[in-house]
């Protein structure tokens, strides 16, 4: 069983908003099953963007949890550090979303692949214009099933001001969204996924 939650939406502010945290993912093996009785799957809804206000956000509108089988994946969520930056940053530069991988803050990319900057892991990607307002990733790889040659899931959103509108993000891969700034709103994440392998 694979499991991929909500992608959070983007952030917005006036100025360079952070992008939203991918959903993080669960794998789970030799989950068992009883022939002839239902179960029930729920699918994470990816955060919906947020409009252009001309005012600030504390994060993005967090993607919501995929759970099948007593298996669970929450969605993509608000950076933990948020609160402590917008006293320097209120309406200028919003941190990226943790999630399964971290949302790029201002002006940065989104990490994938669990990546998060404050490991080291993502490099420059999944930082900001200043400070340390990135979205922190799981840790472990979002490939389907945790397995190097799997497809990938969960990539973080890019920070705004990067040049670019906030791409619209293919469903159920998990993906947080774009930040928005100025008259641009932030993108909706993408809802998550279950993907069942059945071995005979």
């Amino acid at each position: 069983m694979f499991c991929v939650g909500g992608g959070e939406s983007g952030h917005y502010t006036w100025k360079y908003g952070g992008g939203g945290g991918g959903g993080y993912t669960t794998t789970k093996k030799g989950v068992m099953v009883t022939a002839g009785t239902s179960y029930t799957i729920s699918i994470g809804a990816g955060g919906a963007g947020q409009a252009a206000n001309g005012t600030y956000s504390t994060g993005g509108n967090e993607g919501g949890t995929t759970s099948a089988f007593n298996v669970t994946a929450k969605g993509g969520t608000k950076c933990e550090v948020a609160t402590g930056y917008l006293g320097g940053y209120a309406g200028y530069q919003i941190p990226g979303g943790d999630g399964g991988s971290g949302g790029g803050g201002g002006r940065k990319e989104g990490d994938s692949d669990g990546k998060y900057a404050d490991s080291g892991a993502g490099g420059t990607d999944g930082g900001n214009g200043g400070g340390t307002c990135f979205g922190r990733g799981q840790g472990t790889t979002t490939r389907e099933f945790g397995e190097a040659n799997g497809r990938l899931y969960a990539t973080g959103g890019d920070g705004s001001g990067l040049g670019t509108t906030p791409a619209t993000k293919a469903a159920n891969t998990g993906d947080g969204g774009d930040g928005g700034h100025e008259n641009t709103a932030s993108g909706a994440g993408s809802s998550g996924i279950v993907i069942i392998r059945n071995k005979r």
